[in-house]
């Protein structure tokens, strides 16, 4: 056999070892560790979670089955908005850290500057607390983008995932009062700085026909706009609430919200039951502060709706 074989054959043997071991590594790699969540109390035991995060503090707390959020600085409880708040619990125990931390490092890790801690607790409503565990958010680090967690006696990097969870505002959490959308309908009122409008379809009001619109007028019921009276009657379709501004307590100042003196107050009667919406002060944004009867919030809603309750006449469901 020639030499130049010879080298050949040697250079393929050299290749066929290389790639053997390659092979060989690859399959016997050690897979990545995956780490436990951070959250260690089961997502079915868990009934109260503690969150703050720059001066919010929200606690949640399962009662009778039922989220309910603790409001800050008080003793009152209301109402969570069950899928958000299911949603939050189910996503903070699926975070798993990426990497936990050597102990030789704990030291050089900037755990000082807390963005948030949460608490996590178990069998709050026994006569002891079964379980509790507390994860501070530190800082970001700025090459990975990866926050330092403590849970523990650990320090990790995890995702950033973890503070938009955190970051939910305390009002956003809460029950909203649902919008009457009504079609059994009677009277409908506004009061603002033009007088009140009052109309209705009741005949045992009216003396008119039944289901036709007349509005009050000092010279009695007069037959409306129909078509204007169904457009006052039917706003509810259109109303939602924007965003959840305050909780009304005792220490609440309705004039803060231009809610003492209302632009505007909308009383809606259907059937046996009654809706009343007051209509505050109009911000910047293109929102206007309300408040509904049977409900313990503020909201904001769309100035543009209600420019229009607070600027309506007699003259504009009267017919032409």
């Amino acid at each position: 056999m020639k030499k130049s074989q010879i080298r050949i054959l040697a250079i393929l043997a050299a290749i066929a070892l290389l790639l053997g071991a390659a092979l060989f590594a690859l399959r016997y790699e050690k897979a990545p560790e995956v780490l436990p969540p951070l959250a260690e109390i089961p997502l079915e035991e868990i009934d109260q979670l503690c969150f703050s995060y720059l001066d919010s503090n929200v606690t949640l707390q399962l009662q009778d089955g039922t989220w309910q959020v603790l409001l800050s600085n008080t003793s009152l409880a209301f109402p969570a908005k069950q899928d958000v708040v299911s949603a939050m619990l189910q996503e903070l125990c699926a975070i798993r850290p990426q990497q936990q931390l050597e102990e030789t490092a704990l030291e050089q890790i900037p755990m000082a500057t807390r963005q948030a801690t949460v608490e996590i607790l178990s069998g709050t409503g026994d006569a002891q607390v079964k379980a509790s565990q507390q994860i501070i958010v530190g800082s970001m680090n700025a090459i990975t983008d990866q926050l330092y967690v403590q849970a523990g006696d650990h320090v990790y990097l995890t995702d950033t995932r973890l503070m938009e969870i955190l970051s939910t505002p305390e009002l956003d959490l809460l029950e909203q009062f649902p919008i009457p959308k009504p079609e059994n309908h009677r009277s409908v009122s506004v009061e603002n700085a033009n007088g009140q409008i009052l109309l209705s379809c009741d005949p045992t009001q009216t003396d008119g026909a039944d289901g036709v619109w007349f509005a009050a007028t000092p010279n009695g019921w007069v037959e409306a706009d129909q078509n204007a009276a169904y457009n006052f009657y039917f706003l509810t379709w259109d109303m939602h609430w924007k965003t959840t501004a305050s909780v009304i307590t005792q220490e609440t100042n309705l004039a803060d919200f231009g809610l003492d003196h209302p632009q505007a107050v909308y009383t809606l009667h259907y059937g046996d039951q009654t809706f009343r919406l007051y209509l505050g002060e109009s911000l910047p944004d293109g929102t206007t502060y309300a408040m509904c009867d049977g409900s313990p919030l503020i909201y904001t809603m769309d100035t543009l709706l209600a420019s229009w309750l607070a600027e309506a006449t007699i003259q504009s469901v009267l017919q032409s």
